[in-house]
């Protein structure tokens, strides 16, 4: 095993931080990328037909795969199952069985802690909402400010936000503005242009565009149709 170890370092050219960085980001394109990149090293290494070998190798690469679930206080066993694990482990016998067994276990990494995020998100997006109607009025309401005040990442935000409410965040925003603009305009006498700044839209003809492609109608059909 060392033996391997050591000519592995010497040998392999594998980026394991490209890696690393996809199992944390959760994007399963490019983990799948890196274990085909990972499978052809294995396939151009000269004991690629040592089963004994390629266990190793796909040992190596579980154990860098299952780094991200240190933080949760979790390991591969955790997720997969002590049983199914050595089971697919021991049927691995060619680099093509190394290829079809990390991309089984590195996608259940995915899903479990895909689902460790959603649980995290729920919290997250309550805190989100509140903020938003807490700060409706102000033009500066956006992603990077709300990311920035709550302390998430902007990117990370946005994917959990998409994936809570089948929406993004900015068109979150916006239908809750055209929505209290509609509570104010059946409620008060302000004029448009005040009801926009009231919602945080300082642009009165950007506000009119927002409410027409939300509601189908003009701001004065509206108006004239409420009236009626």
């Amino acid at each position: 095993y060392e033996g391997i170890k050591n000519r592995q370092k010497n040998g392999m050219e594998m980026n394991w931080k490209d890696f690393d960085l996809a199992m944390v980001s959760g994007v399963s394109s490019r983990a799948e990328g890196c274990i085909e990149h990972y499978y052809r090293l294995v396939m151009e290494d000269q004991e690629q037909s040592d089963p004994d070998y390629i266990k190793i190798m796909a040992l190596e690469m579980v154990s860098h795969a299952a780094t991200v679930l240190s933080k949760y206080g979790k390991n591969i066993l955790d997720v997969v199952g002590e049983k199914s694990y050595y089971e697919q482990l021991s049927s691995i016998e060619t680099a093509a069985d190394m290829r079809l067994f990390l991309k089984n276990i590195v996608n259940q990494i995915m899903q479990y802690t895909e689902g460790l995020h959603v649980k995290k998100g729920t919290a997250l997006i309550t805190n989100v909402q509140k903020y938003i109607h807490n700060h409706l009025s102000n033009p500066e309401l956006s992603l990077r400010l709300i990311a920035k005040e709550l302390y998430v990442n902007e990117s990370y935000l946005s994917r959990v936000f998409k994936q809570e409410k089948q929406e993004s965040l900015i068109e979150y925003i916006t239908r809750n503005r055209i929505e209290k603009s509609l509570q104010l305009m059946d409620t008060t006498d302000m004029k448009a242009y005040e009801i926009a700044e009231a919602v945080g839209i300082k642009d009165a003809h950007y506000f009119s565009i927002c409410f027409k492609k939300y509601l189908g109608v003009t701001i004065k059909e509206y108006k004239s149709g409420h009236n009626k």
